[in-house]
């Protein structure tokens, strides 16, 4: 729909009156916009640092409780003492790479205290377990008071790592719920600045409706419809904007603000279901499933692949006498693999499925690698 000049007998007043109208359509779009981006940071903040930190801390927690069940077991009656040691030095050694790459997702002081007070907890722990196997190994005590002594002082340096990574944990959760809160409050922040600047839009254009012809009032009619929608958090309406006038750029810029709210929500909340979908969906999935990053660390491994390592674990280690079921997520590739630098060169030019056949421990796998890009 476009004006005529013989339509529009109102002078330079109305030009001035529209013209305001369009500059404040524009900041306030920019500034919801802008409001809109920051809630877009936010979340790749809570994505990729916060989830991140929590991921650390959650791998920091396992490899502890790893080393302390050795610990445990290496005083049992027929304990192999020399692979039971090894495995409490490979599960302590797994905590302090998560320990030092947590360093760079210290968002504070609260954070840096709580991550140092987890450094400080280890400690004791650690020291405490080398000055009992000192003083074991030298005959200053007895295995059974070693043993006693691992059931005690022990056992309480220990839980005082577990408190510690319970406090960052909780810690965590705390602030991925606070940047949460702040992002929906600056989206209705957001959602009210644009009602409020639509509503005085429209009564500046109703200052002026009465110089215009019969053919505007459908278009503010459904400009007010789409508005009062907005404001009510109906974004699944169609808005549509007809001719190049300033009613229908005010059209095309609701839809354009709906349009934005609508993927960010959409976002928002994909981005909260998909991972606890898939992970879900690959927890019960009868098929053995691992995953691993770029370097060929495995970080995840579904309930079928720990069964099945569980299963043939003896069998694997006539082959791989360093293999442990219980530790194949935090170890690399590497742990099935007699020539691991044929498999990293695999892998790093790795851009579509790959199907392999071998035999390990006796047993013939089939596997299947796809890439993840992007």
């Amino acid at each position: 729909m476009a004006f005529a000049l013989e339509n529009l007998k109102i002078g330079r007043r109305l030009a001035v009156g529209f013209g305001a109208l369009l500059v404040l359509i524009v900041l306030v779009g920019g500034y919801a916009a802008q409001k809109l981006v920051q809630s877009g940071e936010r979340l790749d903040f809570v994505t990729q640092n916060t989830l991140g930190s929590l991921e650390r801390v959650a791998f920091m927690q396992f490899a502890a409780a790893d080393a302390r069940r050795f610990q445990i077991r290496s005083f049992m009656p027929g304990a192999d003492l020399e692979q039971d040691y090894r495995l409490v030095d490979e599960a302590l050694q797994q905590f302090d790479e998560h320990y030092r790459a947590y360093e760079p997702l210290l968002s504070g002081d609260a954070d840096r205290a709580l991550w140092q007070r987890v450094g400080q907890t280890r400690d004791a722990w650690l020291a405490g377990w080398r000055a009992l196997l000192e003083a074991q190994g030298s005959g200053a005590l007895s295995r059974e008071a070693a043993t006693a002594r691992n059931n005690t002082e022990l056992r309480t340096a220990f839980a005082a790592v577990e408190a510690a990574l319970d406090e960052h944990w909780r810690h965590g959760m705390d602030s991925a719920a606070t940047l949460a809160r702040e992002g929906e409050a600056a989206d209705r922040q957001a959602l009210v600045l644009l009602a409020v600047a639509i509503g005085v839009a429209l009564l500046l254009g109703l200052l002026t409706a009465w110089r215009l012809t019969r053919s505007l009032v459908a278009p503010i009619a459904e400009a007010t419809r789409v508005a009062d929608a907005v404001a009510g958090g109906d974004l699944g309406g169609s808005i549509e904007a007809r001719g190049d006038d300033e009613v229908a750029q005010l059209m095309r810029t609701l839809a354009r603000m709906q349009q934005q709210l609508r993927e960010r929500l959409e976002h928002e909340r994909a981005v909260a279901k998909a991972a606890e979908r898939i992970k879900q969906a690959l927890d019960y999935s009868s098929a053995a499933v691992m995953v691993s990053d770029a370097t060929g660390l495995i970080i995840y491994q579904n309930k079928a692949a720990e069964r099945l390592f569980a299963d043939i674990e003896p069998e694997i280690r006539r082959d791989l006498p360093r293999f442990s079921a219980s530790a194949v997520v935090g170890s690399k590739f590497d742990v099935f693999h007699r020539n691991p630098a044929h498999q990293h060169d695999l892998l790093s030019r790795l851009t579509k499925s790959h199907r392999t056949e071998f035999v390990l421990g006796g047993h013939a796998m089939a596997v299947q690698v796809n890439a993840i890009l992007g």
